[in-house]
């Protein structure tokens, strides 16, 4: 190849590019910055010319091509109990046991609100035990015995879950990029009366009472919270 007649877009653009040939000339690696996680990229080489001057013919191979990188969120946990909600599908995380294990060896338990039975339910890490399923937009107790970064890879993500709460206590998390507030969300959902998240550091949860004005605390994407309705509501969760 005329290694110098090569040119190519990406959009949306990195930068950062570095080319390097190999040593017979006929395959390029591209270097560049890193590309966000989650986004959709078009990548089209639009000239290049063979030792001989012949242009660009088409060929098998698509050309631009499209592609989309993984969606990508980190988790801290401190040793104990955490609240979270994964914010991306990822078809191999579908119930309790994979969760535990994508988290890694620390993690022993994995819990989930129970609205119909006012309690939590616990999965054992490494049992059969209460393997429940993992359902968007709900959120999850996770214990770990010492302090833990969970990297989490989603596939594709969620836009929106239409919700039935019970009257009671119900788990929901926040998948959507955007930060938002307990007063928001209370104010968005019928009936309800209280939003709940959890505080790793005190091992207690926080409570927002809708109208209040006091407490009014922040939720961001992956994070878990609870919601109090007085009776069965619907709610689009997005």
């Amino acid at each position: 190849m005329d290694t110098g007649s090569v040119i190519y877009t990406c959009s949306p653009n990195p930068g950062g590019w570095i080319s390097s040939w190999n040593a017979t000339k006929d395959m390029l690696t591209l270097a560049h910055n890193d590309f966000s996680p989650g986004v959709t990229y078009t990548f089209n080489v639009t000239a290049v010319k063979d030792l001989a001057g012949h242009d660009l013919v088409s060929g098998s191979v698509s050309n631009p091509w499209t592609f989309t990188t993984a969606k990508i969120t980190e988790f801290n946990f401190n040793p104990g109990w955490g609240l979270l909600a994964l914010p991306f599908i990822n078809s191999t995380v579908n119930n309790a046991e994979s969760l535990a294990n994508a988290i890694g060896e620390n993690c022993t338990a994995i819990s989930c609100w129970n609205n119909s039975l006012g309690r939590f339910i616990t999965h054992p890490a490494g049992t059969n035990i209460s393997n429940f399923n993992i359902v968007p937009g709900v959120s999850y107790m996770v214990f770990v015995s010492d302090k833990t970064i969970f990297t989490f890879t989603g596939e594709s993500k969620i836009d929106s879950v239409t919700m039935t709460l019970g009257a009671g206590w119900n788990p929901v998390g926040r998948f959507n990029e955007t930060t938002t507030t307990a007063e928001s969300i209370g104010d968005s959902i019928s009936n309800c009366t209280h939003v709940a998240r959890w505080n790793a550091t005190s091992q207690s949860f926080d409570v927002y009472a809708v109208d209040s004005g006091l407490n009014n605390f922040s939720i961001e994407q992956g994070e878990g919270y609870l919601v109090y309705v007085t009776k069965e509501s619907q709610w689009v969760n997005e």
